[in-house]
């Protein structure tokens, strides 16, 4: 505890000064000759208790007790006086004082009275504090109301000049814990709650530069796992332009990824009105010109063609939905150059794809990259495709059967993916392998099927599904024509070897 000694002789000060330093728990912060001198002291020593004399010159310690209190102060004093006068006493306990000593002041006695101050000081701070957390508490409450457009009978601490809302979503697989950042924000100026899990408010009651407040914000909710965006209203005056700004702050936010730059903005910096025209645009977008250019292997033309798109995305300014839709449907047509030749895409994606994930998770700008770096993988994953695919179509057949016999196979099917008409892929596939694509893929299926009657004990329906037949009946007619038994009695036949 720190204590300040105020008397107007020397030598008193200098050993009610030694006996304070003596005493636990205790130190002598300052010194002054009479109460004047110790109020203007006060701010640069910040003491928690303070022994004062009765009688001195130019102001005596009850008259610096009073200004103290005029002042709102409930400094705990402990009062000295070599008056053994009861109206000293009695008026020292009207102003609050509870420790009144007669000199001389021994050091145990002095040590019993700071002990006792100290006590008075804690039980201060505790009421103090939780006077503090109720008031704080119920201004959280207040503004959650308000943002909900609750504000019949909002009080005065939302109807000042110069108000500023801030509004921040958090982007993160793990959530920070957010009541320990909330305590680190809130102080007297600043009203912070926290709206859902991923989004926090507060309303800065200073004029504080805007700017200057939505970084602090940024900095203080920015970790290595977790993104941050602060968007920041204009000022606000009353309970309906808080609603009002959140409202619209709302909207941006669950659109946020549609905004180009920063992470942090001012509400008034974005506009919310469709542009028909890039609409339209975007509404006639054709795939082809992308889809030559990544089939091609021409990056400039990738990045032509993906900047293009997304201006197009950014122009339409379209509702958040329409414009998802837009991007998904590209995605989708885009992933369709791989898996549909038999690629996998989930290889070039290194992983399963969120959409929603995906769309929160970044900027429009930051998605264009992204998708930039898609396109571009796709191209290169394609060309090692090229490089590794057999040259004949029949092996490329085979490839496709048996990474999954389960499927069907037509010519019109695979005339698709090989981009050749069914007579002429027919053609094509018999002259390399002098059987038709029905024949091979007959005389297939019946070969896995025998594997898997001899080696495992699965249904013979089970069986038939996993090599391509849906129909079990077709599967008995087909393999007794082949083997001129039954699937039952080949697994008998085989077992009894």
């Amino acid at each position: 505890m720190r204590v300040l000694v105020i008397d107007d002789e020397p030598k008193i000060r200098q050993n009610l000064m030694r006996m304070v330093a003596c005493s636990p728990g205790f130190s002598a912060v300052g010194s002054a000759q009479n109460g004047a001198e110790a109020l203007d002291m006060l701010s640069d020593c910040a003491p928690d208790i303070m022994i004062t004399d009765i009688r001195m010159p130019r102001m005596d310690g009850l008259q610096f007790i009073r200004e103290l209190r005029r002042a709102g102060s409930d400094a705990v004093c402990i009062v000295l006086s070599g008056y053994d006068d009861f109206s000293y006493a009695k008026s020292a306990m009207q102003l609050g004082v509870r420790n009144y000593l007669l000199k001389p002041v021994g050091q145990e006695e002095l040590e019993a009275a700071l002990r006792q101050a100290a006590q008075e000081v804690e039980q201060q701070r505790s009421v103090m504090f939780r006077l503090r957390q109720e008031e704080q508490a119920r201004r959280e409450r207040r503004l959650l109301q308000i943002l909900h457009g609750q504000f019949a009978s909002a009080d005065a601490a939302f109807s000042q000049e110069n108000m500023r809302l801030y509004v921040a979503d958090i982007f993160a697989e793990i959530m920070p814990h957010n009541e320990a950042l909330l305590r680190s924000l809130t102080d007297g100026e600043h009203i912070v709650v926290s709206v859902s899990e991923e989004r926090v408010a507060m309303l800065a009651l200073s004029a504080e530069p805007p700017v200057a407040c939505a970084r602090r914000l940024h900095a203080c909710l920015q970790t290595e796992e977790a993104r941050v965006r602060v968007v920041y209203s204009e000022a606000l005056h009353a309970p309906e332009g808080i609603y009002q700004s959140y409202r619209a702050m709302r909207r941006l936010l669950d659109s946020g990824w549609l905004i180009k730059g920063t992470d942090v903005l001012c509400i008034s910096e974005i506009s919310f009105e469709p542009n028909p025209q890039a609409l339209e645009q975007l509404h006639r977008w054709h795939h082809a010109p992308l889809d030559s250019a990544i089939n091609s292997g021409n990056m400039e033309e990738i990045a032509r063609q993906v900047e293009r798109f997304f201006q197009l995305l950014s122009d339409a300014q379209a509702p958040d939905e329409a414009v998802r839709s837009y991007f998904i449907e590209e995605l989708i047509h885009t992933m369709k150059l791989v898996t549909d030749p038999g690629g996998d895409a989930e290889a070039i994606l290194e992983g399963t794809l969120s959409i929603s994930e995906l769309m929160h998770s970044h900027t429009i700008s930051s998605l264009e990259a992204w998708y930039l770096d898609f396109c571009r993988n796709i191209a290169r994953y394609l060309d090692g495709m090229r490089r590794k695919r057999p040259s004949k179509v029949a092996d490329q057949v085979q490839a496709l059967f048996l990474k999954d016999p389960s499927r069907s196979y037509s010519l019109a099917e695979l005339s698709e993916t090989f981009y050749m008409s069914p007579v002429y892929l027919g053609q094509v596939f018999k002259k390399e392998t002098g059987q038709t694509l029905h024949a091979y893929l007959t005389q297939e299926r019946i070969r896995l099927s025998k594997e898997k009657l001899a080696s495992t004990s699965d249904p013979v329906y089970e069986i038939a599904e996993s090599v391509g037949y849906q129909n079990l009946r077709s599967f008995y007619t087909a393999f007794k024509k082949s083997e001129g038994c039954t699937p039952n009695e080949f697994r008998e036949q085989y077992q009894n070897h």
